[in-house]
């Protein structure tokens, strides 16, 4: 064909109706892909898994490899279900309840200063204070060329019960404000 009519014209229907109807069909069936992917995708982790077993035991019947290949899969996917759900449930309540009782702002600043210590805490605090244009701040120009070195306000603590007794909940809320 010379032309892009001649090849349109030469195209067999039945071929093009049967892609179009394929097509057609994926798009309605599109929420559906990531089961038929994942379960595309797990028959190719079985049947090679299966297929490296009977090399070494070349006598185990084939259904019974697969059988506890996928009896392995539920087992590992049961059981972390069992040891994780109860966890999240209770994390989530207890996240439930903080934020219902609690200033959000001062339940975010304690998880950060829980994950990054009371030191640390301070030096992020000082540093939010004086890039987000907190009184009494050098010009920022100045801190960010390293011409000057905001003022520590608070110390840093040396301990973990130290540090505790500098952390009021308005100096928390105020952190959670900042971040």
């Amino acid at each position: 064909p010379d032309t892009l009519t001649e090849f349109v014209a030469n195209l067999p229907a039945k071929k093009i109706l049967t892609w179009l109807a394929f097509a057609l069909v994926l798009h309605y069936l599109r929420a559906f892909f990531p089961v038929a992917f994942g379960t595309f995708i797990l028959g190719y982790i079985a049947h090679s898994a299966v297929t490296t077993v009977q090399k070494y035991i070349p006598r185990a019947p084939r259904r019974a490899l697969v059988a506890a290949f996928y009896t392995a899969i539920i087992t590992v996917i049961t059981s972390i279900s069992i040891f994780t759900t109860p966890r999240i449930i209770l994390d989530g309540n207890k996240f439930v309840g903080a934020l219902q009782s609690a200033n959000p702002y001062v339940l975010i600043a304690d998880g950060i200063r829980q994950s990054i210590g009371d030191e640390n805490a301070v030096r992020l605090e000082t540093f939010l204070m004086y890039s987000s244009g907190a009184p009494q701040k050098p010009a920022a120009n100045a801190v960010a060329a390293g011409k000057a070195t905001p003022p520590r306000e608070v110390p840093a603590p040396r301990s973990g019960v130290e540090g505790d007794a500098h952390w009021t909940e308005t100096r928390s809320r105020n952190l959670g404000v900042l971040i």
